[in-house]
Protein backbone atom coordinates (compact mmCIF):
# COMPACT_ATOMS: atom_id res chain seq x y z
CA UNK A 1 0.00 0.00 0.00
CA UNK A 2 2.71 2.64 0.71
CA UNK A 3 4.10 1.99 -2.90
CA UNK A 4 0.32 2.53 -4.36
CA UNK A 5 0.38 5.73 -2.16
CA UNK A 6 3.54 7.09 -3.58
CA UNK A 7 2.15 6.83 -7.16
CA UNK A 8 -0.89 8.63 -6.01
CA UNK A 9 1.05 10.80 -4.51
CA UNK A 10 3.61 11.60 -7.11
CA UNK A 11 2.16 9.96 -10.30
CA UNK A 12 0.75 13.25 -11.20
CA UNK A 13 4.22 14.81 -11.56
CA UNK A 14 4.93 12.45 -15.27
CA UNK A 15 2.46 14.97 -16.63
CA UNK A 16 2.43 18.43 -14.67
CA UNK A 17 6.31 18.47 -14.20
CA UNK A 18 6.67 19.01 -17.86
CA UNK A 19 3.86 21.48 -18.38
CA UNK A 20 4.81 23.43 -15.54
CA UNK A 21 8.50 23.74 -17.04
CA UNK A 22 6.85 25.19 -20.55
CA UNK A 23 4.74 27.82 -19.06
CA UNK A 24 8.05 28.74 -16.27
CA UNK A 25 10.27 28.85 -19.69
CA UNK A 26 7.15 30.94 -22.06
CA UNK A 27 6.86 33.34 -19.01
CA UNK A 28 10.38 33.90 -18.53
CA UNK A 29 10.58 33.98 -22.55
CA UNK A 30 8.15 37.09 -22.27
CA UNK A 31 9.37 38.86 -19.23
CA UNK A 32 13.34 38.42 -19.43
CA UNK A 33 14.09 37.60 -23.21
CA UNK A 34 15.91 34.92 -24.80
CA UNK A 35 18.59 34.51 -22.49
CA UNK A 36 16.62 32.50 -20.23
CA UNK A 37 16.79 29.86 -23.14
CA UNK A 38 20.43 29.72 -21.76
CA UNK A 39 19.70 28.58 -18.29
CA UNK A 40 16.25 26.27 -19.97
CA UNK A 41 19.05 24.22 -22.23
CA UNK A 42 21.35 24.24 -18.97
CA UNK A 43 18.61 22.58 -16.83
CA UNK A 44 16.98 20.25 -19.14
CA UNK A 45 21.02 19.47 -20.07
CA UNK A 46 21.71 18.23 -16.57
CA UNK A 47 18.60 15.71 -16.54
CA UNK A 48 20.50 12.55 -17.80
CA UNK A 49 23.12 13.38 -14.97
CA UNK A 50 20.35 13.81 -12.37
CA UNK A 51 18.75 10.57 -13.32
CA UNK A 52 21.88 8.73 -13.40
CA UNK A 53 22.85 10.08 -9.60
CA UNK A 54 19.19 9.24 -8.68
CA UNK A 55 19.93 5.60 -9.70
CA UNK A 56 22.81 5.47 -8.13
CA UNK A 57 21.05 7.16 -4.45
CA UNK A 58 18.90 3.96 -5.08
CA UNK A 59 21.34 1.46 -5.49
CA UNK A 60 23.55 2.86 -2.39
CA UNK A 61 20.17 2.32 -0.90
CA UNK A 62 19.40 -1.40 -1.49
CA UNK A 63 22.48 -2.38 -0.25
CA UNK A 64 22.05 -0.08 2.90
CA UNK A 65 18.43 -1.89 3.50
CA UNK A 66 19.93 -5.25 3.30
CA UNK A 67 22.67 -4.55 5.81
CA UNK A 68 20.00 -2.97 7.88
CA UNK A 69 18.09 -5.65 7.59
CA UNK A 70 21.04 -8.48 8.75
CA UNK A 71 22.02 -6.05 11.42
CA UNK A 72 18.09 -6.57 12.85
CA UNK A 73 18.33 -10.08 12.22
CA UNK A 74 21.30 -10.44 14.44
CA UNK A 75 19.35 -8.62 17.04
CA UNK A 76 15.92 -10.69 16.80
CA UNK A 77 18.19 -13.59 17.20
CA UNK A 78 19.78 -12.33 20.55
CA UNK A 79 16.58 -11.22 22.11
CA UNK A 80 14.65 -14.71 21.20
CA UNK A 81 17.49 -16.56 22.55
CA UNK A 82 18.58 -14.27 25.06
CA UNK A 83 18.42 -17.12 27.95
CA UNK A 84 20.95 -18.75 26.75
CA UNK A 85 22.95 -15.39 25.39
CA UNK A 86 23.01 -14.61 28.61
CA UNK A 87 23.99 -18.34 29.74
CA UNK A 88 27.11 -18.58 27.52
CA UNK A 89 28.04 -15.00 28.33
CA UNK A 90 27.38 -14.18 24.40
CA UNK A 91 26.40 -10.70 24.65
CA UNK A 92 30.14 -9.55 23.79
CA UNK A 93 29.75 -11.57 20.56
CA UNK A 94 26.59 -10.25 19.69
CA UNK A 95 27.36 -6.56 20.51
CA UNK A 96 30.61 -6.66 18.10
CA UNK A 97 28.72 -8.59 15.60
CA UNK A 98 26.05 -5.90 15.86
CA UNK A 99 28.60 -3.17 15.83
CA UNK A 100 30.36 -4.58 12.46
CA UNK A 101 27.31 -4.03 10.79
CA UNK A 102 26.09 -1.01 11.97
CA UNK A 103 29.54 0.55 10.85
CA UNK A 104 29.01 -1.41 7.18
CA UNK A 105 25.46 0.30 7.37
CA UNK A 106 26.26 4.05 8.38
CA UNK A 107 29.07 3.67 5.48
CA UNK A 108 26.51 2.89 3.12
CA UNK A 109 24.60 6.17 4.38
CA UNK A 110 27.44 8.31 4.42
CA UNK A 111 27.70 7.21 0.72
CA UNK A 112 24.26 7.93 0.00
CA UNK A 113 24.26 11.56 1.49
CA UNK A 114 27.06 12.62 -0.25
CA UNK A 115 25.72 11.80 -3.83
CA UNK A 116 22.45 12.95 -2.66
CA UNK A 117 24.51 15.81 -1.96
CA UNK A 118 25.87 15.88 -5.25
CA UNK A 119 22.17 16.08 -6.65
CA UNK A 120 21.68 18.81 -4.72
CA UNK A 121 24.62 20.64 -5.90
CA UNK A 122 23.86 19.93 -9.74
CA UNK A 123 20.29 21.19 -9.56
CA UNK A 124 21.26 24.67 -7.77
CA UNK A 125 24.67 25.50 -9.34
Amino acid sequence: TQKLFEVMHDGHMAWSAPLAIMIVIILLLVIIGPTCLVGAFILVGLVPLSKKVAYAVVKIRRRRVAVADERIEIITAMLQGIKVTKLNNYEDKFEARVAETRQREMKLVRREQAVWGLTLVIRVF
